[in-house]
């Protein structure tokens, strides 16, 4: 959600295009033969800068005489992982939790500049920080779309090395299910899943699959639908084990299990939770560390421009140091005419309300 309320807009829109174009350019579009132990990079990419950028700042206040703020990479995570949950759940609250912050930051600090400082340190990266939450959420979302066209290609044998693992379905699979209920299954869930990914393929192709998507009521059924095929056939496949090789060359095996081990990593817990956490890097990313050279460039200009504010202390309390409401009740009633007439009045006075710090009372200093 922008800053302003509008969910949709032409700059939100212009900020998700660099997203999955980026991921587009990074990462490649056709199945590829594995090696035994692979690592897929590109998703991993926002993960590597943003922790890496945590634990420059923390090294960065280790280094400090009284050791620095040791919990400095928590607090950077909190701030990200509250601002992108306020954008994402939340419209128009975004603005006022910025201005709350600033003005919190700014109440720390001592000097004019300082306070103006803060102020514009907050502003440039909650700015910032929105763009990246965008970009980085529409990378993540490109790199789910990636992984399904992957799939699906394979599924379909649209490809060189995508025919091959047709051909291991239709041949090897196939008469392996014809002797094995397990290996029956993981064929059923396979020709199931390619349904899906043809259905959820025509859907997107109204909008384009990089450039828009369908309303979230209607492609969320089949994205849970996809998700739970895809670890049926996962299941399926660590159940039935080397068994699903036998009598393949290793090129061809190499290239099976390149498309099951891409079933396998797009619906795993370490992948969605990733990409779930992509507006959070994207935050830090774009908001914290790259927002931080933009304020600190605002700052000195403001810094130059009005070198008096460098010296000059506003005052520090707004409000007075005590501000409880005191009230004397010690009083009590008499009669006026003696006991047992009628009119009482108060022994020592009226009850009195004194303000501590007001001028005029005595409590205060």
């Amino acid at each position: 959600m922008p800053i302003i309320g509008l969910s949709q807009n032409m700059l939100t829109d212009r900020i998700a295009t660099v997203g999955r174009a980026a991921y587009g350019r990074l990462n490649p579009r056709e199945l590829s033969a594995r090696a035994a132990v692979s690592v897929p990079m590109t998703p991993l990419l926002p993960l590597i800068v943003a922790g890496g950028a945590m634990l420059y700042h923390q090294g960065n206040e280790a280094t400090k005489p009284n050791g620095g703020d040791k919990n400095a990479w928590w607090h950077m995570l909190v701030e990200a992982g509250l601002s992108s949950w306020v954008l994402k759940y939340t419209t128009g609250i975004y603005p006022l939790f910025g201005l709350g912050l600033a003005a919190y930051r700014s109440g720390q600090k001592h000097t004019a500049h300082e306070k103006i400082q803060a102020m514009v340190n907050t502003a440039v990266g909650m700015l910032m920080g929105w763009a990246g939450v965008h970009l980085f959420e529409s990378f993540a979302e490109a790199g789910r779309a990636n992984d399904d066209h992957i799939i699906h290609n394979a599924l379909l044998g649209q490809g060189k090395n995508e025919s091959r693992f047709k051909e291991w379905m239709d041949i090897h699979l196939e008469k392996l299910a014809q002797s094995d209920e397990k290996a029956k299954s993981l064929k059923d869930s396979l020709v199931e899943l390619r349904k899906v990914l043809t259905e959820k393929k025509a859907l997107y192709s109204k909008t384009g699959q990089y450039k828009g998507r369908p309303d979230l009521e209607v492609v969320e059924p089949l994205s849970e639908k996809l998700l739970n095929l895809k670890s049926q056939v996962t299941e399926r496949v660590a159940e039935i084990g080397n068994h699903l090789f036998t009598g393949i060359d290793r090129e061809h095996k190499s290239i099976v299990n390149a498309a099951l081990g891409k079933i396998e990593e797009s619906q795993s817990s370490f992948s969605r939770l990733n990409r779930a956490m992509n507006p959070i890097y994207g935050y830090i990313i774009v908001g914290l560390m790259l927002g931080a050279p933009v304020a600190r460039w605002i700052s000195s200009k403001i810094g130059d421009r009005r070198p008096e504010l460098k010296s000059w202390h506003p005052p520090n309390n707004l409000f007075a140091q005590d501000h409880r409401i005191i009230t004397n009740s010690t009083y009590g009633f008499a009669s006026s005419h003696g006991p047992g007439h009628g009119a009482s009045h108060y022994m020592s006075g009226a009850p009195t309300i004194s303000w501590p710090g007001v001028i005029g009372d005595k409590q205060g200093h």
